[in-house]
């Protein structure tokens, strides 16, 4: 049987079939683009500030780091990069602190506890000094722009965090004043716009009253305590510096450098007891019934305990379980009830001086 011979398309026809299929790719090449847009546009509403640092993320490093820590997560779902400090503006001298907060699964799918971490990264550390894992502190020194950008990663993932750095008005200072290495030198002739006396020893008037206060009720309850230091001159923290620099070294961290101390502000007490020998400002005051008292109660009259153990890292200074600062009742209350650990992280918010 003879094949029946296949004409070919006519240049019509085949012109027709041509246009078609270039409608049909184009078509489908619309569709990806709009599905591109629309899958974009969803995660990042879902994802708000971290979109960008987790579409497309590859979790697999953070999930090795996870595992070699022995963390229930066995799958990672989602990774969230946080400020502690949930603020757009930071104060010079203050730490601002940030943490992954990285959500999964366990190894048979069943919902475990979100694993925190203060292991981030943080850029640019170049100007911005790294004092402990996770945190970083603003200084008034070194040309910092009025608007800085921190970028901080953990395994992959990386968020700007965008900061209006406020500058303090040291010719008005108030109780929510932040004054350490890194702020802004005092003048040499700062002082307390008024001060009082407590027990033969100069501080600022609204501390030395609340003090006076604090001593008084202390008393009532059988506890005894008394200032051993308030206001102090520039001259004088000068002298103290210096012969703390003598006796262990530039790196000390038991003395302010001067223009750099609490105690010119006139805020600062350091506070010791008869059981002390002599009244010494030593670690042994800790154990007396005076520090035990003024841990539970100070913030009730605006103190509160400043250098501690667990912030030496963040101000850079020795534990002083004698200096007590008064910032006023409210933001103590604050302080506490909030669980802060330090000054400079608390401050990192700005707060109004009152």
């Amino acid at each position: 049987m003879k094949k029946k011979k296949l004409s070919k398309p006519s240049a019509k026809r085949r012109k027709k079939r041509n246009n078609a299929s270039y409608i049909v790719i184009l078509s489908l090449l619309f569709m990806a683009i709009m599905a591109g847009v629309w899958i974009h546009q969803t995660l990042e509403g879902d994802l708000g500030n971290n979109a960008a640092a987790n579409i497309g993320a590859d979790y697999s490093s953070a999930q090795e780091h996870l595992m070699s820590n022995s963390a229930l997560i066995a799958n990672i779902e989602h990774i969230e990069i946080i400020a502690l400090n949930n603020t757009d503006s930071a104060l010079e001298g203050s730490v601002l602190s940030f943490v992954a907060v990285i959500y999964g699964t366990g190894s048979r799918g069943e919902p475990v506890e979100p694993f925190r971490t203060s292991e981030v990264t943080i850029e640019p550390s170049f100007y911005l000094p790294n004092l402990q894992p996770g945190s970083v502190v603003i200084p008034a020194s070194g040309g910092l722009p009025g608007t800085i950008e921190v970028l901080v990663g953990y395994y992959g993932i990386r968020k700007a965090f965008t900061y209006t750095i406020k500058r303090q008005d040291y010719t008005s200072l108030g109780p929510s004043a932040l004054v350490n290495k890194y702020t802004s030198k005092l003048d040499i002739n700062a002082r307390p716009a008024m001060t009082t006396n407590v027990n033969g020893k100069e501080i600022e008037a609204r501390a030395g009253e609340a003090l006076m206060q604090m001593i008084a009720d202390a008393k009532d309850e059988g506890v005894k305590m008394y200032l051993s230091s308030g206001f102090r001159s520039f001259s004088l923290q000068s002298s103290l510096y210096d012969r703390a620099v003598a006796s262990s070294g530039a790196n000390q961290n038991a003395s302010a450098p001067p223009g750099h101390s609490e105690h010119q502000l006139g805020y600062a007490a350091d506070l010791t007891c008869n059981e002390i020998v002599e009244g010494h400002l030593t670690v042994e005051f800790e154990q007396t019934q005076a520090f035990k008292w003024l841990l539970a109660n100070s913030h009730r009259y605006g103190y509160i305990l400043r250098y501690t153990r667990e912030n030496i890292a963040l101000t850079e200074y020795m534990y002083e379980p004698w200096h007590f600062r008064y910032i006023g009742e409210e933001l103590a209350f604050q302080y506490v009830n909030e669980g802060w650990r330090s000054l400079e992280e608390f401050l990192s918010i700005p707060r109004e001086a009152f």
